[in-house]
């Protein structure tokens, strides 16, 4: 499995794949479709990671740093490896990465207390639960917490 830092030639394949019906539905919490622009996110001071395994692209990481020594990640595999076991590799890789390329020591991520596949990943990949946010985010048309994840690296 590699990761490979965004650059002009890998761009349209992580705005393919931000794109994806299921990932744009899970990113933004909303049934409703619209383009994904990754100039609004980056915009907001995110940067993308692309997830290779062989010579299939699987997935990206949107991460912004919070501070020289903590980094907010996300990642987004593509549902067709959702079943894979390479979500489980790209967290591996991703936080090697991480390691080897900054000087982070700690990943946080957050998830709504209604998207319970993402919880369930998130216990399986050695993320503690270290805050919540009641109410926080509309998920699924619902208002629900919001769970503060953090895995050291």
């Amino acid at each position: 499995m590699k990761i490979l830092r965004n650059n002009s030639e890998i761009d349209p394949i992580i705005c393919n794949i931000m794109n994806n019906p299921l990932i744009y539905q899970m990113t933004n919490g909303t049934d409703s479709i619209n383009e994904f622009n990754k100039e609004d996110l980056e915009h907001r001071g995110y940067r993308f990671l692309l997830i290779q395994k062989d010579n299939d692209y699987i997935g990206v990481f949107n991460y912004r740093f919070m501070s020289r020594i903590c980094v907010e990640a996300h990642i987004n595999i593509l549902p067709e490896f959702h079943k894979s076991g390479y979500g489980n590799q790209a967290v591996i890789e991703g936080c090697k990465w991480f390691k080897e390329n900054t000087e982070c020591q700690k990943l946080v991520t957050y998830v709504p207390a209604n998207c319970y596949h993402v919880l369930k990943f998130m216990k399986d990949n050695e993320f503690k639960v270290c805050g919540t946010v009641p109410e926080a985010v509309y998920y699924k048309n619902q208002l629900v917490n919001l769970y503060i994840f953090e895995r050291g690296l």
